[in-house]
């Protein structure tokens, strides 16, 4: 969890992560689902929103600048997974905080 919390703003595949480790894909996903509840990319995908949210709520940086700090390079992917986790998008969340 450490090593993912540390780069949020990077952006890893599950076989990039599991030779970082020397762990089989099969296994690191058992154990840190285990652990966690979460599959490995979806809690870093979670984590990264969570970074987003505080972004949102506390600079007046851009959704795509955001983006960007939080490992997207994409930000309309950025905005898809941001919406799965929150409900509504990066623009409509920093709005809902303005308020």
């Amino acid at each position: 969890k450490k090593f993912l919390l540390d780069k949020l703003d990077q952006n890893f595949t599950l076989d990039e992560i599991a030779s970082r480790f020397n762990y089989s894909k099969s296994y690191l996903h058992t154990k840190f689902k285990k652990n966690t509840g979460y599959p490995i990319l979806v809690f870093f995908n979670l984590k990264k929103t969570q970074k987003a949210c505080e972004y949102l709520n506390y600079t007046d940086l851009s959704i795509k600048e955001i983006s960007f700090k939080v490992g997207f390079e994409d930000p309309l992917y950025f905005s898809r997974i941001f919406k799965n986790f929150m409900g509504k998008s990066p623009r409509d969340y920093k709005k809902s905080q303005r308020k």
